[in-house]
């Protein structure tokens, strides 16, 4: 007999009808197949398994011992999988339990966790929602099954076994305190550089360069970055007690920071956008959990 993995599984549902019905003609319009193609196909089940199976009768066919042995296994392992894969189309999140480990750049994780688990609450009270901020280790987690997925801004240096799948793109706002020498205004490139700026660092996005340099690239403005922070409060402390202008995600509703207005860039400007990804690793790609949960956050998202 030959080794399991050399056997055509197509030939699995063959053997199930042919021991189910003990005659080629029948199992061929069981089967819709021409008689034939079920001979060819019994005659290449004999060979793997160097066993006659079935030996012809007046009647129909015979099993032979070695038949009736699979006869007890092929059938029950080919409904057991049939069922399984049919199950994949009837998930239901509220049956889920357990720790859902997720990571998120600092930008996202102060509105969209909240949101999640909130709604989670609602729909599947039995899951536990762990949120990181995204670092270093973010990808090897991702790698090692420790985090579930992740979310962050897009490109990012990721191996190819990352997948990454988009969720919508944020348009960077300026924030100021309220009351600000250019809430209100029309602004100019030159009142950019008048005042300071400061920014958070995203981990795996902007820690080498800044949003401020990107904006503005092409032109020969000194931009004075006097602060940088992970701590994304600190940096809205210090935007809030001085007159320095704050690049922050428009995703964050101005709620969060009733101390801070927003301003508009100068029309000649073009405000960046970034587009937001999902990352998870490609084991997932066809988990009904994780794509349950992919649908979830991009509806939160749209919503913000």
């Amino acid at each position: 007999m030959r080794p399991f993995h050399q056997l055509d599984l197509n030939l699995l549902r063959v053997f199930k009808v042919l021991s189910e019905e003990l005659h080629t003609g029948r199992a061929a319009e069981r089967l819709h197949l021409a008689q034939p193609s079920v001979s060819r196909s019994l005659a290449r089940l004999r060979d793997h398994f160097d066993d006659p199976l079935f030996i012809k009768t007046r009647d129909g066919l015979t099993p032979t011992s070695m038949a009736a042995r699979l006869a007890l296994i092929i059938p029950e392992s080919l409904n057991q999988l049939s069922h399984g894969i049919d199950s994949l189309e009837e998930f239901d999140i509220s049956k889920k339990s357990g720790r859902l480990r997720i990571a998120m750049n600092s930008f996202l994780a102060l509105t969209l966790p909240a949101k999640l688990h909130l709604k989670l609450q609602t729909i599947a009270p039995d899951i536990q929602l762990e949120v990181e901020s995204w670092g270093s280790s973010t990808v090897s987690k991702l790698i090692k099954g420790e985090l579930h997925f992740a979310v962050n801004y897009y490109p990012l240096d990721v191996p190819k076994e990352i997948l990454s799948h988009p969720l919508t793109v944020d348009r960077f706002q300026l924030l100021v305190r309220n009351d600000h020498p250019l809430v209100g205004k029309t602004t100019s490139v030159g009142d950019l550089a008048k005042y300071p700026w400061v920014t958070a660092i995203v981990k795996g996005w902007n820690e080498q360069t800044t949003l401020v340099s990107r904006l503005l690239a092409d032109r020969d403005v000194p931009i004075q970055m006097n602060y940088r922070s992970e701590v994304f409060s600190s940096v809205v402390q210090v935007t809030a007690e001085s007159d320095a202008i704050l690049p922050c995600s428009a995703l964050l509703s101005e709620n969060l920071f009733p101390q801070l207005s927003s301003i508009e860039a100068p029309e000649s400007i073009e405000p960046p956008s970034e587009e937001v990804r999902i990352y998870a690793h490609q084991r997932l790609r066809h988990d009904p959990y994780h794509e349950y949960l992919f649908t979830l956050i991009k509806t939160i998202i749209d919503e913000l």
